[in-house]
């Protein structure tokens, strides 16, 4: 199919944004969340009676390519907040221009209008009021960087005929791959012993319901965020191994920075502050052996975040 994937930050939580940007969208799974109970009269059959749609909501799932335009458009969706600055970061081979952190609230501030368009056909179907509720980075050997969007909305529409001007990503050219990525875990480089690494945040959010209407009424949060790494090295390492062991056991934390430049020496890099280990796996033990290492990634008081982003330039 030949589809078009764009969004936009909207002024209110339930008004459609006016400006919508292109994703580099890879796959996409956008669709409405209907419930539906059923009459349970005794109606003189075995069969079942009528039934009605009580809620409506929008809901589904989006992967992209990751770009740092891409990534500063999606910073008010899951809670961080962008800034002008270089956030304390002082690597003589980086400019940091712009950062974005947790917001002090916790809370995901902003809302977005979420367009899926099917070109061959002429039609679209936008998602209104939507935050994302978990947001997954993937940078895997051999692959593009991506990220996986999970998002929770108000409002699902169908239109069929006049088609939401898309204005596109102004970095689309830019996709970051593997080979522009680099894992410092503590104070080593371990790039090249790291298969892949995956990056979640889940917000835990919840649509609301109330009378009056089938629509959602408010979107919370109902627990608290959680925030994990899960670390695939390309083959066992036991110094690696037994670190990793003595932290699970002793509630030592790491920092943790990935690194990420375009062709044209476009910067992001992922800080995260404070790692514990939550497991560590010896794998692949019939072959030439692997291993596993899973974090929690916890709220750092210096920081006053789990995670700092932060944009800029190679020097």
């Amino acid at each position: 199919m030949n589809l078009k994937i764009g969004i936009g930050v909207q002024a209110d939580e339930k008004t459609k944004a006016t400006t919508i940007t292109q994703l580099r969208a890879t796959e996409s799974n956008l669709k409405p969340t209907f419930n539906k109970v059923d009459s349970e009269d005794f109606n003189g059959s075995s069969y079942k009676g009528d039934s009605v749609v009580v809620t409506e909501s929008a809901s589904g799932n989006i992967t992209c390519h990751l770009t740092p335009e891409t990534l500063k458009l999606l910073f008010d969706g899951f809670g961080y907040k962008l800034a002008t600055g270089n956030a304390g970061i002082t690597d003589p081979k980086l400019t940091v221009t712009d950062f974005a952190r947790a917001t002090e609230t916790g809370k995901v501030e902003k809302y977005f209008t979420i367009v899926e368009q099917n070109l061959e056909d002429g039609e679209e179907r936008v998602l209104i009021g939507c935050q994302i509720n978990n947001i997954t980075f993937n940078i895997s050997q051999g692959a593009y960087i991506t990220v996986n969007l999970e998002v929770i909305g108000y409002e699902h529409k169908y239109e069929d005929g006049s088609l939401t001007t898309i204005k596109p990503l102004k970095d689309y050219d830019k996709r970051l791959t593997c080979i522009d990525a680099t894992l410092k875990l503590a104070t080593s480089d371990v790039s090249a012993n790291t298969q892949s690494i995956e990056i979640t945040l889940n917000n835990n959010l919840e649509a609301k319901y109330g009378l009056g209407s089938r629509a959602a009424t408010r979107i919370v949060r109902n627990g608290k965020i959680e925030a994990n790494a899960n670390l695939t090295f390309n083959a066992y390492d036991k110094a690696i191994y037994k670190k990793a062991y003595e932290n699970l056991l002793s509630g030592d934390t790491a920092e943790a920075v990935i690194n990420m430049q375009t062709k044209d020496k476009k910067y992001i890099g992922i800080y995260l502050h404070k790692l514990g280990t939550s497991n560590v796996e010896f794998t692949d033990k019939n072959a030439s052996g692997g291993l596993t290492q899973e974090l929690n990634i916890q709220y750092d008081p210096t920081n006053k975040t789990p995670i700092t982003f932060a944009l800029g330039t190679v020097n």
